[in-house]
């Protein structure tokens, strides 16, 4: 799948490592349809050309590289379209992406399904 405004000099010059902090778990309610089981709310904090999230998680699924990842914008509810998944196993999900705006909250679903 291509990621065509990916591009790896932005994306590596924008990383940098995030101080640890400790993950609250928490049951919500959100909209099912195309989103996914489990969902993990992740800050950008700053103005950035990229955002990378390190989502700790326990999947019992069997091979959850070939699963989606989906990016929703807290704020308007859009899907974001650059997601580029460095690594996903079943322990967790390095992910990075594209914020359309910075700060704000944005949504990692994993195991997309549609209920209806």
């Amino acid at each position: 799948m291509p990621y065509p405004f990916m591009l790896w000099g932005l994306f590596l010059s924008a990383l940098s490592p995030a101080p640890a902090q400790e993950i609250p778990y928490a049951v919500a309610p959100w909209p099912e349809n195309d989103r996914g089981n489990h969902r993990a709310v992740v800050r950008a904090a700053a103005k950035a050309d990229a955002v990378r999230a390190h989502i700790p998680w326990r999947r019992r699924d069997r091979q959850p590289e070939a699963k989606d990842v989906r990016v929703y914008n807290s704020a308007t509810g859009q899907r974001v379209m650059n997601v580029f998944r460095a690594s996903v196993t079943r322990e967790y999900g390095e992910i990075v992406f594209q914020p359309a705006t910075a700060p704000g909250e944005y949504e990692v679903y994993c195991l997309p399904y549609n209920p209806g």
